[in-house]
C-alpha cells in the first residue's frame, strides 16, 4: 500500500522589525507582546523587557480569549502621566461586538489584564468628560448580512436608547416619491431619459443621521451608484444622477438644480445640461479625454501610448488673438519611471484639434525622455534631456523642470538659457555652516529615485531648487533662488528618532543690502530656526522659534489629556509667559472650549470661546445639535491696549440654526449683559434661502452704521444664470464700511453685473467699478483693472506660488509686496516673517515686534498680541460675521503703534485680506474668496469631486464647522520623514513655503499612525490646530480584514501593508491536483472550485463561506514551488521572487479597483502569512482521485 506523506508549505513570511519577549503578562490569559524599537542595539529577544524605557521602544500587550479572539489591547505608558492605555473588546453570542468600547487610561500604571475594564472605563469618561459612555454601541442586522442598522457613539446622548444615533435602512426602490429613481442612460453623447426604474431594480441604503437629516443612496446590480438623494427644505429632494454606458464608465452627472430642472434627453449643447450637469467622455481605450464641469468651457486630455497624459487644454487656452487661433496645450514629459521631469505651455499644435494632437501622439514611438551626459552632448533646449518624446515644443515653453537620482548635471539657470553647473554655483551648492546646529552631509549614494534638482519659471526666469538628502532619503536642506535678483533661501531639517528636530530657514538678499545697507558691508541674511521636542509617542512637547540670534524668542509648550488631544498650549517669549491656552473636549472628541470666556482678562487670557453641540446654555436658548453640526459659539475677547490686564469686550455670542442639508440658515446675536444674556439682534447674518446646489439667494445682516448706531445693513437679492452669480440688489444703498455696497444699482435683467470668462472665472465686478480681470493657466488673477490707469498686478510662478502683488493707481506704483518663501517684503524693505503662531515685524535685518494671533476652531485670527515695555501689547482685535465679513463694531484692525508696524493682514481663516483699491477679497491661494457675498468667484478646481454642491459655494454653506483652506481641498503638511505638523504659512499643495519634501494635507486630515503591530492610533488633525487620536485596533490583528476595514485602511492607512492569515479563509471547497499544474511556470486560479490557468490569467477567487472577502483580495494565486515536494506558494501576476505581495489595487479587488478608479492616492498591500497541507481527499483510491484538498492550520 502507497504510504501517504502530508507536504507543508508556506504561503509568506513575514518579517517584523520588533523584538518579542516571553515574560509573563498574565497566567490565566493567552497574549501576545510586541516592541517598536526606537533606537538601535537590541539584537535579540532577551535583551528586551518591560523594563525596557519607552524612549527606546514601544510596548503593545494584546490578550486573547479561548477561542482566540482580540479580547484587550494594553499599551503601557501611553497616557502623559506614564499609565497604561486599554482597549476592551466583548462578543456577543454571534461573535460580533455590539458594544465597541472606546480606550481608556488605567487607574494603575501596571500593564496587566484588566478584569475590572468595564467598570474602570466608566470611571474614567465620567471623570474626564463627565459622561460614563466610553462606548459607541452598534445593533446588527439579524441575519447572515450581519448588516449595521444602528450606529451610535460615544456618550449619553448618542447611545441607542437615546435616539441620537445613525440608523440604515436597507430597501429597493418603487415608485413613490421617496424611492423612485429615474432612468437615464448614456447613448454616445447623449443622455436618454428612460422614464423610471421598475421596481426592485436598485438597492437602496436609507440613512437617518443623529439630528434626522435623511439620505439614500440607489445603487444598481453592479454595486454602481446610480442616485444620490437628500431631503431638503419644503419637502424637496436633492438629486444627484451618476449615468454610465455600457462600459460601465461614467459619462454625466446631474446635479440636484439640473435634476429639478431637466425633464428629458439632453446633450452638451443644451443650455440647461451646459449649467449643472458634469460631463465626461473616453476613448476607445477607456482614457478620460473630455470633461465639462458647469459654467466652464470643455478641458481635453491627450495621452501617449501608454496612457500617460502628456497634453492638457481648458476653455481659456483655446483663445484667439483676433482671428487667429492661439491655442495653448500644457504638456508634461516623463522619464522612464515614470516621472515627471518637464512640464511648459505650447502654441505648436493651435490649428490641430484634441483628436488630431492625439493621432501625432499615437504616431510617437517614445515616451519618455533619457537623460544625456553633459560632458558629450552640447547643452539643448531640452537641457540634458533628449527631447524625443511627443510632444515637441520650443525651449522658451518650459514651466518646470526636474532633475533625480544625480547632481552632477549642466543646467540653465536663468531666462537666457546659459549653461551653468550646479556644482560651480555657490549658492545652491550644499553648507552645513547654514545652519547652526549639527547637520549631516548630503548623501550621493541613496539619492536613486528622489528630485534632486528642481527649476521653476518664475518673473520669466526658471529659477533653481537644489534639495539634499541624509542617508535615509529625508531633506536635510534645501536651497531655493528667489525671484528677487541676488535673492535665495536656505533651509535645513535635523532629525531625532525620525522627527524633525530643528529646522533653520535663511534668505539671502544682495538687492536689499545694496539699497538698505551701507556700502562696503557684509553681505547680510534674516535666519529664522525652529527646534522640537517630542514625547515618547512622537507628541510635539515643546517647540522653541528665533530669529537671528535673538534666543529662545518664541516657545510653545504643548501639554495633552491622558487620550493624547492638546490641552493646553503655554506661549512664553524671551522667557517671560504670555499667555496658556487652554483646549477642552466632549466625549466624542470635539473640541468646545479655548479657554473660558467668562474670565477672559481676570484669569490673564486674551481670548475664549465655548462651543455648544448638543449642550444647551439656557442663556441663549440654542438648539441641541447631535451630528456635528455647532449650535452657538460664546466668545470673549480684550480690546486693543497696551496694559498687562486689557480691557474686554464683553461676552458675545451667535445662535445657529440649519436647515435640512446642515446649510446655515440664521446666526442670532446675544450679548451679555447685566448678568444675563440678551438677543439684541446687533449683528444677525440671515440666509434668506438656496437654491437645491447651495447657490444664495439673498442675505440680510445686521451691523454697526456710519453713526455707529446698529440696524440692517445689507439686505441682498442674489440673481443666477446657472451657478454664476450674475448680479446683486441691495435695498440698502448705504456704504458703512465693511458690508456690501451695490455701485451698479438694481439689475434691470438684462445687462450683468458679474461676468466670465470660459473657466467661470470672474472677469467683471460692476459692484466693486472692476472693469477687467484676467487669469494665468491656473485660473489665477494676474490683472485686476478698476480703470485703465489704476490696476493690481498678482504675479506667480509655474506651480501657482504668489511671487508679489503690486498696487498701481494713476499709472503709479504705490506698494509692491514681495514674497519670498514666509518672508514678506514691502517696497524692498523686509517687513515681516510669518511663522506658526503669528508674525515676526522686521526692522530691516533686526526684529521689531513678535505677534502672536490666537486664533479661534476655524482658524480665524481673533487677537494679535506681543510683550513690549513690560506689557501686554494687544495689537488688534477681529470679530466675524458666520460667513468671514469683519464685524465692524467688534473689530480693531489698525495697528496703534508706530508706522513701522504694519497692521495685520491675516484674517478670516487666517487668510490674507486683499483690501487694496476697494477689493476686499481673501486670498485662499487656489481662488479668491468675497466673504460679503460668502461665495467664491472662480470655479472650485475640486469640483467635480463634490458634485452635489454649487462649484462657487464655500464650505457647502456651512462655515461654522467647516474650513476650505485653500479654495479646493477641506493646513496640515506631512514632512520627508512622515511626521504630520501645522504650518500656517503654507496653504496650498503648490504653495512657495511647502519645502521640498513636504506634502500638504489640508487644514483637516486624517490617516492612521502604528502605535505597535498591532495597534494604532486613528488620528485627526483639526482645523484648530489640534491633534486628535484614538487608538485602536489593526484590522489584521484577527487575521482578516473585512470590506468596510479595507476601504477605511486604503484611504488613511497610508500605503502600509496589512497581513491576512490565509488559514482564517475557507479552502474547505477547492480542490487541486499536482498534476493541474502543468509546468512550474503555471498556476491555478479558484473559483468555488479549481481550474487552471497560464499564470497571466486572471479570476477572482470568491470562498463560498464569505463572497465579501473577494472583494477585497480580488485575485488569489497558488504557484509551484517544487513539484516533488508538492510545496506552492502565493504569486501576484508580476511575481518575481519569493516574497510575493497581495496587491490591492492590481489584482482584480473589486474594492480596490473601484477606490483607485475614484483617484484615491494611497493603495496597500496584502500580505499572507501562514502554514498548510495538500493531502489526498481519498488516500484509498488515490489512483481514481488524484485531488488534493487545501487545509490550512
Amino acid at each position: 500500500m502507497e504510504t501517504i506523506t502530508n507536504k507543508y508549505f508556506t504561503l509568506l513570511l513575514i518579517v517584523l522589525f520588533h523584538a518579542f519577549a516571553a515574560n509573563a503578562q498574565s497566567t490565566d490569559h493567552n497574549y501576545i507582546q510586541t516592541w517598536d524599537l526606537k533606537v538601535a542595539g537590541y539584537k535579540t529577544s532577551g535583551s528586551i523587557s518591560g523594563n525596557t524605557p519607552l524612549t527606546h521602544a514601544i510596548r503593545t500587550i494584546q490578550y486573547y480569549d479561548g477561542l482566540g479572539r482580540l479580547s484587550q489591547t494594553v499599551v503601557p505608558g501611553f497616557a502623559p502621566d506614564g499609565k497604561s492605555m486599554v482597549t476592551p473588546k466583548v462578543y456577543n453570542e454571534v461573535g460580533l461586538d455590539e458594544t465597541n468600547y472606546q480606550p481608556y487610561i488605567a487607574n494603575t500604571g501596571e500593564p496587566v489584564y484588566r478584569e475590572d475594564y468595564a467598570d474602570e472605563l466608566m470611571a474614567f469618561y465620567e471623570d474626564n468628560y463627565y459622561d460614563r459612555f466610553g462606548n459607541a454601541p452598534v445593533e446588527y442586522e439579524k441575519s447572515p448580512l450581519k448588516r449595521i442598522v444602528k450606529q451610535g457613539a460615544p456618550g449619553d446622548d448618542w447611545q441607542l436608547e437615546d435616539g441620537h444615533f445613525v440608523s440604515f435602512e436597507y430597501l429597493t426602490n418603487n415608485s413613490s416619491a421617496e424611492l423612485k429613481a429615474i432612468n437615464w442612460k448614456a447613448t454616445g453623447d447623449l443622455c436618454v431619459h428612460n422614464g423610471l426604474y421598475p421596481a426592485a431594480e436598485l438597492y437602496v441604503t436609507k440613512v437617518t443621521a443623529e439630528d434626522g437629516a435623511i439620505s439614500y443612496k440607489f445603487k444598481d446590480k453592479l454595486g454602481n451608484v446610480v442616485l444620490k438623494r437628500s431631503k431638503a427644505p419644503l419637502n424637496e429632494y436633492a438629486d444627484t444622477y451618476y449615468v454610465y454606458d455600457d462600459f460601465n464608465l461614467l459619462r454625466f452627472v446631474i446635479s440636484p438644480e439640473g435634476s429639478s430642472q431637466i425633464t428629458g434627453n439632453f446633450s452638451m449643447s443644451d443650455d440647461l445640461a451646459r449649467k449643472f450637469v458634469y460631463f465626461y467622455k473616453y476613448d476607445n481605450r477607456k482614457r478620460l479625454i473630455e470633461k465639462k464641469l458647469p459654467g466652464k468651457e470643455p478641458e481635453y486630455t491627450v495621452y501617449n501610448q501608454i496612457d500617460m497624459p502628456i497634453m492638457y487644454q481648458d476653455g481659456n487656452m483655446r483663445k484667439m488673438n483676433g482671428a487667429v487661433k492661439a491655442y495653448e496645450w500644457l504638456y508634461t514629459k516623463y522619464d522612464a519611471l515614470g516621472r515627471v521631469i518637464i512640464t511648459g505651455i505650447t502654441t505648436e499644435y493651435s490649428s490641430q484639434t484634441r483628436d488630431q494632437v492625439q493621432s501625432l501622439a499615437d504616431a510617437s514611438n517614445y515616451c519618455w525622455e533619457y537623460l544625456l551626459h553633459p560632458s558629450s552632448y552640447p547643452v539643448s533646449f531640452y537641457n540634458y534631456y533628449s527631447g524625443q518624446s511627443f510632444p515637441w515644443a520650443h525651449p522658451g515653453s518650459i514651466q518646470t523642470l526636474t532633475y533625480y537620482d544625480t547632481y552632477n548635471v549642466i543646467v540653465v539657470s536663468d531666462g537666457t538659457y546659459t549653461p551653468q553647473p550646479i556644482a560651480s554655483d555657490s549658492e545652491m551648492n550644499f553648507n552645513p555652516a547654514d545652519a547652526n546646529f549639527s547637520v549631516s552631509q548630503p548623501d550621493t549614494e541613496f539619492i536613486k529615485g528622489l528630485p534632486t534638482v528642481t527649476f521653476i519659471l518664475s518673473q520669466g526666469s526658471l529659477l533653481p531648487t537644489v534639495t539634499y538628502y541624509d542617508k535615509r532619503g529625508r531633506v536635510i536642506q534645501v536651497r531655493q533662488k528667489g525671484h528677487i535678483s541676488g535673492a535665495y533661501t536656505i533651509t535645513t531639517n535635523n532629525y531625532y528618532n525620525g522627527q524633525p528636530e530643528n529646522i533653520t530657514n535663511t534668505v539671502y538678499n544682495t538687492n536689499i543690502k545694496h539699497k538698505y545697507i551701507p556700502p562696503n558691508s557684509v553681505p547680510q541674511s534674516i535666519t529664522e530656526k525652529y527646534t522640537f521636542e517630542y514625547d515618547n509617542f512622537g507628541r510635539l512637547s515643546l517647540r522653541d522659534y528665533q530669529v537671528g540670534d535673538v534666543m529662545a524668542l518664541h516657545k510653545v509648550q504643548n501639554k495633552y489629556t491622558p487620550l493624547g488631544q492638546l490641552r493646553q498650549k503655554i506661549i512664553s517669549e524671551g522667557g517671560i509667559s504670555l499667555q496658556t491656552v487652554d483646549y477642552s473636549y466632549n466625549i466624542r472628541g470635539w473640541l468646545s472650549a479655548i479657554n473660558n470666556p467668562s474670565q477672559v482678562s481676570s484669569s490673564g487670557d486674551l481670548f475664549g470661546m465655548n462651543i455648544y453641540y448638543n449642550t444647551i446654555n439656557q442663556g441663549l436658548n440654542n438648539t441641541a445639535r447631535f451630528n456635528g453640526n455647532i449650535s452657538a459659539t460664546e466668545w470673549q475677547t480684550v480690546q486693543t491696549s497696551s496694559s498687562l490686564t486689557p480691557p474686554t469686550t464683553g461676552r458675545k455670542a451667535y445662535v445657529y440654526s440649519y436647515d435640512e442639508l446642515s446649510r446655515l440658515e440664521n446666526a442670532v446675536f446675544s450679548e451679555y449683559t447685566s448678568g444675563a444674556w440678551q438677543q439684541t439682534s446687533k449683528y444677525n447674518e440671515l440666509i434668506k434661502s438656496y437654491d437645491l446646489n447651495g447657490n444664495i439667494k439673498g442675505i440680510e445682516r445686521k451691523g454697526s452704521l456710519s453713526n455707529w448706531n446698529t440696524d440692517i445693513i445689507d439686505n441682498l437679492t442674489y440673481h443666477y444664470n446657472g451657478n454664476q452669480l450674475i448680479a446683486v440688489d441691495d435695498d440698502i444703498l448705504t456704504d458703512n464700511g465693511y458690508d456690501f455696497y451695490d455701485n451698479a444699482n438694481f439689475f434691470n435683467g438684462t445687462i450683468p453685473e458679474y461676468e466670465y470668462d470660459a473657466n467661470g472665472n470672474v472677469i467683471k465686478d460692476a459692484n466693486k467699478g472692476i472693469i477687467g480681470i484676467t487669469y494665468n493657466h491656473m485660473n489665477l488673477p494676474k490683472e485686476v483693472y478698476f480703470s485703465k490707469d489704476s490696476k493690481l498686478d498678482y504675479y506667480y510662478d509655474a506651480t501657482g506660488n504668489k511671487l508679489r502683488q503690486d498696487v498701481i493707481e494713476a499709472k503709479i506704483l504705490t506698494k509692491r509686496t514681495d514674497f519670498i518663501s514666509n518672508f514678506v517684503i514691502v517696497n524692498n524693505t523686509p517687513a515681516w516673517i510669518n511663522f506658526d503662531e503669528g508674525r515676526v515685524i522686521m526692522d530691516g535685518t533686526a526684529v521689531h515686534f513678535t505677534e502672536t494671533h490666537l486664533k479661534d476652531h476655524l482658524g480665524n485670527t481673533r487677537v494679535v498680541f506681543g510683550y513690549k515695555n513690560n506689557a501686554l501689547a494687544v495689537k488688534q482685535v477681529n470679530s466675524y460675521y458666520p460667513f468671514g465679513m469683519n464685524i465692524k463694531g467688534l473689530t480693531t484692525r489698525v495697528t496703534i503703534e508706530e508706522a513701522k508696524h504694519p497692521a495685520n493682514e491675516y484674517l478670516y481663516n487666517g487668510k490674507m485680506f486683499q483690501d487694496e483699491l476697494g477689493l476686499d477679497w481673501l486670498d485662499y491661494g487656489a481662488r479668491m474668496y468675497d466673504a460679503v457675498l460668502g461665495r467664491w468667484h472662480s470655479v472650485d478646481p475640486l469640483a467635480d469631486q463634490r458634485s452635489w454642491v454649487s462649484p462657487y459655494s464655500y464650505c457647502q454653506n456651512n462655515p461654522i464647522a467647516r474650513v476650505d483652506p485653500t479654495g479646493a481641498l477641506d493646513d496640515w503638511v506631512e514632512g520627508a520623514d512622515g511626521s504630520i505638523y501645522w504650518n500656517d504659512k503654507v496653504t496650498s499643495s503648490n504653495d512657495k513655503d511647502l519645502a521640498k519634501g513636504e506634502t500638504y494635507r489640508g487644514t483637516e486630515y486624517r490617516r492612521f499612525e502604528d502605535i505597535g503591530s498591532t495597534t494604532y492610533n486613528d488620528v485627526n488633525y483639526n482645523s484648530d490646530k489640534t491633534k486628535t487620536s484614538t487608538p485602536r485596533i489593526r484590522p489584521d490583528a484577527d487575521g482578516i480584514v473585512t470590506q468596510e476595514e479595507s476601504i477605511d485602511w486604503y484611504h488613511f492607512g497610508g500605503g502600509t501593508p496589512l497581513t491576512v492569515d490565509i488559514s482564517k479563509f475557507n479552502f474547505k471547497s477547492s480542490k487541486l491536483s499536482i498534476e493541474d499544474f502543468k509546468t512550474n511556470s503555471q498556476s491555478v486560479d479558484f473559483f468555488n472550485g479549481w481550474s487552471n490557468h497560464p499564470l497571466s490569467s486572471s479570476i477572482i477567487w470568491r470562498p463560498a463561506s464569505d463572497e465579501t472577502l473577494s472583494d477585497v483580495y480580488g485575485t488569489i494565486r497558488l504557484a509551484i514551488v517544487n513539484r516533488d515536494l508538492g510545496t506552492v506558494r502565493v504569486v501576484t501576476d508580476d511575481a518575481t521572487g519569493f516574497f510575493d505581495v497581495f496587491d490591492y489595487s492590481a489584482l482584480g479587488s473589486i474594492v480596490g479597483d473601484r477606490l483607485r478608479s475614484n483617484g484615491n492616492p494611497t493603495p496597500f498591500g496584502f500580505i499572507g502569512k501562514g502554514t498548510g497541507t495538500i493531502r489526498l481527499t481519498t488516500p484509498e483510491s488515490p489512483k481514481i482521485d488524484y485531488r488534493y484538498l487545501i487545509d490550512f492550520k
